[in-house]
């Protein structure tokens, strides 16, 4: 068998979390071989364990790449919706609304491919040690920045269990675009492949619209 060529250690790199994320989308850690992996990226399989230390590595870096793509966007939204907080003239329950549509356009933005949301829903099924990179960088502090608008909308703590599950609900309102994808483009007949810019726009102003409705709901119930 014929060697691969050379690669620059950075696009050996890249090439590897772009098979690592594709493949471990589809087959789960314990479906993928170093073989696979290598043959996928096009690479020497020795690769691996020079730059990853071996699978699980690749896969933690993986968790960490997704994690580094969302956890400075979540950031910003977060320091700019505290800034907003304290200006009294602030409607947090506008600022709710606006903070979950650019929730889901940070997580629906062109380059955001399908393995990303594989990969994420697997964790949330099965969940390896790479979940915890993911928690504590990217799905706790969204998390965390939707319960505190939701608390002063509704005047619950913050960290109660009911304020919690409704933070949840919002979320996972906007999450099935990306995890039940295929249902949804069946149904409107769209290709099932990445979102079109028309699509993205529909399923961000849905998602405001649900957000809206939520927060005029629980604004009747206070």
């Amino acid at each position: 068998m014929a060697e691969l060529p050379q690669l620059h250690s950075d696009d050996t790199r890249e090439r590897l979390l772009a098979a690592g994320l594709a493949l471990f989308g589809r087959h789960g850690y314990d479906g993928v071989t170093t073989r696979m992996l290598a043959a996928a990226a096009r690479v020497n399989q020795s690769a691996i364990p020079y730059h990853f230390g071996g699978k699980e590595g690749v896969y933690r870096a993986v968790a960490e790449f997704i994690a580094a793509e969302m956890g400075p966007r979540i950031q910003s939204l977060t320091r700019e919706a505290e800034q907003r907080l304290q200006d009294p003239a602030t409607d947090p329950g506008e600022l709710l609304v606006q903070v979950v549509r650019d929730l889901a356009a940070a997580s629906f933005v062109p380059g955001h491919p399908l393995a990303w949301f594989i990969f994420l829903t697997r964790e949330q099924f099965h969940p390896t040690p790479a979940f915890d990179v993911l928690y504590e960088r990217f799905t706790r502090p969204g998390h965390t920045l939707v319960s505190r608008l939701l608390a002063r909308v509704t005047g619950q703590p913050e960290e109660s269990p009911e304020n919690l599950l409704l933070a949840h609900a919002l979320i996972g309102a906007m999450v099935a675009f990306g995890s039940a994808r295929t249902t949804l483009q069946r149904r409107l007949g769209w290709s099932e492949s990445d979102y079109e810019p028309a699509q993205l726009q529909a399923m961000l102003a849905v998602i405001e619209q649900h957000c809206r409705a939520t927060v005029a709901g629980l604004r009747r119930q206070a």
